[in-house]
């Protein structure tokens, strides 16, 4: 048992570049609400992440949501376990539960925009566009957003195709 933030976690499982699976449980004992959690890393990147109640197996977070409440705790009690490629399911490498992918280019503004133009993009793209700042990641956006990072991806790579942006 280890017990550190969610942050150092993943910071350090990432740099591993490894597969790993992170069962993490409720520290307090006699908690309300006993909780535990399951993190599945590819690559040392984080793909699925589960949270649920101990006592009847009740779902409470999954991925994006699961992560933000994660990491909104003080520390975390966890043990880990390598993950065999074989073990790696195809749906946790680019399945729709994909939390988080590899490193992705950070889209950047490519010139001043006019005004007609942006009012001429769809409500996302304009939604996508107005994130764009040069320093958030795709995925970052995608969580700013509440939208898968495939659905985030496209409408970049649209605004790439009208000259707006680039992804470098």
């Amino acid at each position: 048992m280890y017990t550190t933030t969610f942050t150092e976690l993943v910071q350090m499982l990432k740099k591993t570049r490894q597969n790993w699976v992170v069962d993490i449980e409720t520290e307090e004992t006699g908690s309300a609400k006993p909780w535990q959690a399951q993190l599945s890393f590819v690559d040392g990147i984080v793909t699925v992440c589960q949270v649920w109640h101990k006592a009847d197996g009740r779902s409470l977070f999954t991925d994006g949501g699961a992560i933000r409440w994660l990491s909104s705790l003080p520390s975390l009690t966890w043990t880990l376990e390598t993950l065999a490629p074989e073990q790696v399911l195809p749906q946790a490498v680019n399945g729709p539960h994909m939390v988080a992918s590899s490193p992705s280019p950070v889209p950047r503004r490519f010139r001043q925009v006019e005004q007609s133009v942006i009012l001429s993009l769809s409500r996302k793209q304009r939604q996508v566009f107005a994130l764009v700042d040069g320093t958030r990641s795709i995925e970052k956006i995608a969580v700013i957003l509440r939208q898968p990072v495939e659905v985030v991806t496209k409408v970049l790579h649209e605004l790439e195709m009208m000259g707006v942006i680039t992804l470098e």
